[in-house]
């Protein structure tokens, strides 16, 4: 049975396959939408379909013993972290997530934005340089302390949040 999120990805996500030896394509469904993930020797992608507003996120990952790693639950200032958000990257080499794509083909024209910006910014992590994840910790984690303390209030401290 044909799905259009899976089949957008495998077109439009080929040049993984291609271009970094990716393989072993992961699909899988979700009360809460879909996910395809592959991999290659260093780097996992995971690209992601929220149900909801019909979000299309990707994220980088670096291979642990040869397996994505996905953070669960709050970050803190010692979380280690492996896998990052796409949507960081192209922010911090100073691209722009594309706009939110509307009109009837919503799904395709986001995988294709998605695919575009891995396409253009990522290459070096796809191909096992992961030096651009100590800035994206960085990135990640001062998100992570704002959200620490508007969640927590001054208790984010005992989570090793410093003001």
């Amino acid at each position: 049975m044909s799905d259009p999120f899976f089949d957008a990805c495998e077109v439009h996500f080929a040049f993984l396959k291609s271009d970094y030896g990716c393989k072993g394509a992961s699909k899988q469904r979700h009360s809460w939408g879909e996910r395809f993930s592959t991999q290659n020797k260093t780097t996992g992608v995971v690209v992601t379909l929220e149900n909801r507003g019909l979000i299309v996120l990707v994220q980088l990952a670096r291979l642990m013993k040869g397996e994505i790693v996905m953070p669960v639950g709050e970050i803190r200032p010692d979380t280690e972290l492996f896998t990052f958000d796409l949507d960081d990257l192209v922010f911090l080499k100073g691209g722009r997530p594309g706009p939110s794509p509307k009109g009837e083909n919503v799904l395709l024209n986001a995988v294709l934005g998605q695919a575009y910006n891995l396409k253009t910014y990522a290459g070096e992590v796809l191909a096992g340089n992961f030096q651009v994840f100590a800035d994206l910790d960085k990135v990640v984690k001062q998100r992570a302390k704002e959200m620490a303390f508007q969640k927590w209030g001054a208790q984010a401290e005992k989570f090793g949040w410093k003001r």
